[in-house]
C-alpha cells in the first residue's frame, strides 16, 4: 500500500513517464491519512525519490512546518545511514 501510494503522489498531475517535481507536505498528510500511513515517512521516501517536499503550510505557525521538516529530515538521515548510500540529500524547501 505504502509504494502504491508513493507513486501516486509521485506521478499525480506529471507528465507520463516523467515524476512530479515538487509536492507540499499538507498533500502528504493529506493522502496518507485515508491508508493510515506515516506521512512523514511517505515525506522521507519523496525526498529519497528526488521529489521536493515543501514545508509551507499556511495554515500553520512556521515553527510547525519547522517542526514536521525537522522530523522528516531526521527520516530521511536515518534512511541514508541504513542503505549505505552515499548520496546526500541536501534538504527541503522551507519557504
Amino acid at each position: 500500500m505504502f509504494e502504491a501510494c508513493k507513486r501516486h503522489i509521485m506521478t499525480d498531475g506529471a507528465q507520463p513517464g516523467k515524476i512530479k517535481q515538487w509536492t507540499r507536505y499538507n498533500v502528504v498528510q493529506y493522502l496518507c491519512s485515508f491508508p493510515k500511513l506515516d506521512p512523514d515517512e511517505m515525506a522521507a521516501a519523496l525526498i529519497r525519490e528526488g521529489v521536493d517536499v515543501r514545508f509551507d503550510d499556511s495554515s500553520i505557525s512556521a515553527a510547525d512546518n519547522a517542526k514536521h521538516q525537522r522530523r522528516v529530515m531526521r527520516i530521511v538521515r536515518a534512511m541514508e545511514r541504513r542503505s549505505g548510500d552515499n548520496r546526500r540529500v541536501t534538504g527541503c524547501n522551507a519557504r
